[in-house]
């Protein structure tokens, strides 16, 4: 997880992380409510600071990245992700079912086996903590209240660790202006051997 914090970076990591409709051996709760949040995600590379929006399983992210404001803008139903960076008056379209997302743990992890622990709570929410173990042994932990929203997940392996974790929840409709791309910044599909030569240098790290 935290290659794609150093590689794709931050923005597609935090483009794909927490969405909704992940299930398990134990299904984690079905994402039934619209929702804004503060994001923290910790990682050994540094903290990534992020304001997230989820409406109808239509995700949007923002944050300040070295000065700049990245937006990504995931929609499963167009099977599409979008990342946007206004200042510089330009945003990427990929697919959403590509080797990009589903190298992502948070989309590999509806595969994996579940254990729900108990009821905690945290952020103010009442939720269902789970043990989450990978097909090499790795074993993570998630937070997830009873209508679906993952308050905090941590995983990762040996040093490489990532907490992710969410505040501020505030439930309702969001507007679905903020699910779709500034009309005045042109959408530019990426090559096909673009995401290809990235994938590449993913593995090779």
């Amino acid at each position: 997880m935290t290659l794609l914090c150093r590689r794709l970076a931050p923005l597609l990591l935090c483009a794909l992380l927490l969405s909704p409709g992940l299930a398990g051996a134990e299904d984690f709760p079905k994402l039934t409510t619209s929702y804004s949040a503060d994001q923290l995600i910790e990682t050994t590379q540094g903290d990534i600071v992020s304001k997230v929006y989820h409406d109808g399983g239509r995700q949007r992210t923002e944050m300040q990245l070295q000065g700049m404001q990245q937006i990504s803008i995931v929609r499963p139903d167009q099977q599409r992700i979008v990342m946007v960076m206004p200042q510089m008056n330009m945003a990427m379209e990929m697919p959403f079912n590509n080797e990009l997302t589903q190298r992502n743990p948070e989309y590999r992890i509806r595969d994996y086996p579940t254990e729900a622990l108990g009821r905690e709570t945290l952020q103010g929410e009442e939720v269902t903590k789970y043990k989450v173990t990978d097909p090499g042994g790795s074993i993570g932990h998630a937070w997830v209240t009873d209508d679906g929203i993952f308050v905090r997940m941590e995983g990762g392996e040996g040093q490489e660790q990532v907490v992710i974790q969410r505040s501020n929840i505030q439930r309702g409709p969001q507007d679905a202006a903020l699910f779709e791309p500034p009309a005045d910044v042109p959408v530019t599909k990426m090559d096909p051997a673009m995401l290809q030569q990235m994938m590449q240098q993913m593995q090779a790290q």
